[in-house]
């Protein structure tokens, strides 16, 4: 739709950029929807933290599907800023200059306010509009720009949910006494944590271990999660009796893996010094995995296995979910996510004004944030993600009242029920979902428990409307 004067402008400036296309190196930019074949489609520029982060992949991948199947709309070019802010920024500004009609920015800095504030200088000086997505930024970002929204999760939402899932794993059979190796009641844990600084990373170290203690206490168990020996200790993180306790895996498969090996050269899988992993993302449980494989852990002998529990149901983890390796983890909603964007690029692309349709949407109340619902997998019967926009979920912020959040409806694979339970709301918009939910394993339908926040919704049948909680039960 820009018209780029002058083509060999264009090249010039991707050059400097450390851009090169096709690629998927660090700094490079990967071209796509012919463009040179239709100027007047929207020209899409999406800019990814970190290719190799496995969850952005899948984003990346649902992304590119959606934007070729509307190849008459859109034209685009998406960026690995291969975790290097400055590297990034860099790209959008080239992005800028050649002309582009919208920016969708995953950005890499999300500790301060800094990288996403020039972002927005640079685009709103040339009024094109920003969606940013996954990583968040902070309220005042998205205020300060009218033609500016975030897309992503509830920061908090997943740790909430990971600690349900531990504590429904925990009061299942035999589980708690298997896991507690050493018979003290204590469930020593490590946390693998991702990057300083970000929403995500605090809230899933924190209520993941918080929730699930509280859903023990509720239902009358002895049992506690407790910091292992194993986990470094930093005085600079909130003194909440949770937060100071954590390996910095900083989201890597590697580095988990190198920071397993280290810790149990001193503590030992035996005697119960580390009797369960929590992992902040999928890619750290899996390193630690390979590190316990090494000493014949969790390789498909049950008798020497702990459990383990990440986010954002990667396939490498639904496979070692399935193959006994692994114990379970909260899906990010990557198609969802996609499609979430695709709604609000699509105004621009049709003539319209970017937020039209909010009101379809899970938005927070005084800021335009559109959230995208987790959900638990633990196994076949686990709820997977709707094909459509579900967008529905409730709000996972505690109420304050001491109470664990707890989300209706889940089945995992030992067709164990979800407790029942209402959970805080923070007075957020609830939407209903778009599209329809496919079906979950084995053929059978998924249908959301209709409650979230204060007040307990209609559940939704399988033609994925109404709003509720972000869980599907198998039936």
């Amino acid at each position: 739709m820009r018209k780029i004067t002058a083509a060999l402008l264009a090249v010039f400036l991707l050059s400097a950029a450390g851009c090169s296309c096709g690629g998927s190196a660090g700094g490079q930019n990967t071209p796509g929807g012919d463009q040179a074949a239709n100027s007047d489609r929207l020209s899409v520029d999406a800019f990814f933290y970190d290719y190799s982060d496995t969850y952005i992949g899948s984003v990346r991948s649902s992304m590119e599907s959606l934007l070729k199947d509307e190849k008459d709309l859109f034209s685009y070019t998406f960026y690995d800023g291969a975790s290097d802010q400055s590297t990034q920024t860099e790209q959008i500004e080239t992005a800028v200059t050649r002309g582009s009609d919208l920016l969708v920015v995953n950005v890499v800095t999300t500790g301060s306010d800094e990288a996403s504030q020039t972002i927005i200088q640079n685009a709103s000086a040339q009024n094109i509009p920003v969606i940013f997505f996954n990583r968040e930024v902070s309220d005042d970002i998205i205020n300060s720009y009218e033609n500016c929204l975030f897309v992503g999760t509830d920061a908090d939402e997943a740790g909430y949910m990971q600690g349900q899932m531990i504590a429904e794993y925990l009061m299942t059979g035999d589980n708690a006494q298997r896991c507690d190796i050493n018979g003290d009641k204590k469930i020593a844990y490590v946390m693998f944590r991702g990057e300083l600084g970000n929403a995500e990373a605090y809230g899933r170290t924190r209520y993941s271990v918080e929730n699930a203690n509280l859903m023990l206490e509720q239902a009358g168990s002895d049992y506690r999660l407790t910091p292992s020996a194993a986990n470094q200790y930093d005085p600079t993180q909130d003194d909440d009796g949770v937060s100071r306790y954590y390996l910095y895996g900083n989201w890597s498969a590697t580095t988990a893996k190198n920071l397993m090996d280290t810790a149990l050269t001193t503590y030992s899988l035996d005697n119960g010094d580390i009797e369960m992993v929590i992992a902040n993302n999928d890619d750290q449980a899996l390193g630690a995995i390979e590190a316990m494989n090494e000493l014949g852990y969790n390789s498909g002998d049950q008798s020497r296995s702990i459990p383990v529990f990440g986010v954002d149901a990667t396939s490498v983890a639904r496979e070692a979910i399935q193959a006994g390796n692994m114990s379970g983890t909260i899906e990010q909603d990557a198609r969802g996510m996609s499609e979430a964007i695709l709604h609000f690029a699509r105004n621009i692309a049709e003539g319209r004004q970017l937020k039209d349709g909010m009101e379809d949407f899970h938005v927070d109340e005084d800021v335009d944030k559109v959230r995208i619902s987790y959900h638990i997998f633990t196994g076949d019967n686990s709820g997977t993600a709707a094909s459509g926009t579900d967008t529905s979920g409730g709000d996972a912020r505690s109420a304050g009242d001491g109470s664990p959040r707890v989300f209706s409806g889940h089945s995992g694979a030992d067709g164990m029920g979800g407790v029942e339970g209402d959970y805080a709301n923070d007075g957020r918009t609830g939407g209903a979902s778009i599209g329809s939910a496919d079906n979950a394993n084995g053929g059978s339908d998924r249908i959301r428990s209709g409650k979230s926040g204060a007040d307990a919704g209609n559940a939704a049948s399988n033609s994925g409307s109404g709003s509720g909680g972000g869980i599907y039960n198998a039936q």
